[in-house]
């Protein structure tokens, strides 16, 4: 043991790193799941009609986006749309390397 080691102090303060992590786990979840975008929403991200995105959500058998469906109401997480955009880019680009 150092002489200005105190270990009372070294086990509180890794107490409080173990509830500041928890405390920023909690954080980061609440907030991804509070973004939901509207179906009008996703339609002005993609910038597509609204007919290209409900052929997305419903009728595409390789790449359909996951909606949640609230009475009339459909909701997207964002990260949903970010991680469909990520695999249209990649579809897009080895499409082009065949060429």
């Amino acid at each position: 043991m150092s002489w200005n080691r105190d270990p009372d102090f070294e086990l509180l303060q890794q107490k409080l790193d173990r509830i500041l992590e928890i405390m920023e786990k909690n954080n980061h979840q609440a907030s991804s799941d509070t973004s939901l975008l509207t179906f009008r929403e996703c339609m002005e991200r993609l910038r597509c009609s609204e007919r290209t995105l409900r052929y997305y959500l419903f009728e595409s058998h390789k790449n359909r986006l996951p909606y949640l469906k609230l009475g009339r109401k459909i909701l997207i997480r964002e990260d949903d749309l970010s991680g469909f955009i990520e695999t249209l880019l990649k579809e897009g680009s080895s499409k082009r390397s065949l060429l």
